[in-house]
């Protein structure tokens, strides 16, 4: 069962790689100043499940604990630095 998903998942991508390069500059809509492309939307969906992935692969381990931890101390090193609390 395992090789069909991965197959039909290969197939899927390939068939969204041809279609996003016949489309790559093809405007979706516009709205005053934004336009969105399909390579706006690709990229933000391939972002998205990049990020997902990593997200499932981590989730319940040690491993994600210490990425929440380094994001806190980021997150409040930028808090610092914009109150300009040096």
């Amino acid at each position: 069962m395992s090789d069909k998903k991965n197959i039909l998942l290969i197939i899927l991508g390939l068939l969204v790689t041809a279609v996003t390069i016949y489309f790559w500059r093809f405007e979706l809509f516009s709205l005053a100043f934004l336009s969105v492309r399909v390579y706006d939307v690709v990229d933000v969906l391939a972002v998205s499940f990049v990020l997902y992935s990593l997200y499932k692969i981590f989730k319940g381990t040690r491993a994600a604990q210490l990425l929440s931890g380094i994001l806190i101390l980021i997150l409040l090193s930028v808090i610092v630095r914009w109150a300009e609390l040096h």
